[in-house]
């Protein structure tokens, strides 16, 4: 996870936030609106068994506020120390949250309890490859109580999708017209407006960088206005994300 944790330092975790009032970031790459299913779903797999702890992977404000919500004994568990720094102070202090600074994959040697819940949000967009995913997926496991259960949001490419209408010039009629709002045109364009360009189909690594690279080129040339090139920076991100068929996940 190395590689992951050079990408998002401060300058990059700032981008996505509107300042220091607001660390919870935009939907759809903040999981705002899933955060009721995220407290609903942990709340479930805590009384099923009678579990309390719940191990949030990373510091992705709205599952650790839903998971503080449902349980007092949380810990939030992240490489990235410029996320804890940032990130960290914005779950209410009347929580009792732990965070741990530390590698996933060092979690099995290193923890003596289990957890009753597993959360994350795109966790496994963080990977760079399926075998890395497979063991992540096995380190979690390791840690997870025999009734627990794992709360995740992924990232997938659905069966026979197709891109036909979400090219880069497809997403900007539809946001110059009104049909996507600021989140969902910032989104839509880093993940699908350079699919060709920026979509490896052997290693399902999508290089977002591409579509802000791109993108900064038409502001230059007048394709595209700088004040859309500002809506995209809400979900500013650089390095490659792990985006799998879903058959394969």
């Amino acid at each position: 996870m190395d590689q992951i944790r050079e990408v998002w330092g401060m300058d990059m975790l700032r981008k996505r936030i509107s300042g220091e009032d607001n660390l919870e970031g935009y939907p759809p790459a903040a999981p705002l609106h899933e955060e009721s299913t995220y407290r609903l779903l942990m709340r479930n797999g805590l009384e099923q068994y009678g579990g309390s702890s719940i191990f949030v992977m990373g510091m992705t404000v709205a599952v650790r506020r839903a998971a503080n919500e449902v349980s007092n004994n949380v810990m939030a568990i992240d490489v990235n120390n410029d996320a804890i720094s940032l990130l960290g102070p914005a779950i209410d202090k009347k929580y009792n949250e732990k965070i741990l600074a530390k590698n996933w994959f060092d979690l099995p040697d290193f923890l003596k309890n289990k957890a009753d819940v597993i959360a994350g949000d795109g966790i496994f967009c963080t990977m760079g490859s399926t075998s890395d995913s497979i063991k992540l997926l096995g380190c979690l496991r390791s840690i997870l109580a025999d009734h627990g259960a794992m709360v995740l949001r992924v990232m997938v490419v659905p069966e026979n999708f197709t891109i036909v209408g979400m090219a880069f010039n497809d997403i900007l009629y539809d946001y110059r017209s009104g049909k996507l709002d600021d989140p969902e045109f910032g989104f839509a364009m880093r993940l699908w407006g350079f699919l060709d360009e920026a979509y490896e189909k052997n290693s399902y690594m999508l290089d977002c960088g591409v579509a802000f690279s791109e993108c900064k080129k038409m502001v230059e040339t007048g394709e595209m206005l700088q004040h859309e090139l500002d809506v995209m920076n809400i979900t500013f991100y650089i390095g490659k994300n792990y985006v799998p068929p879903i058959n394969v996940w």
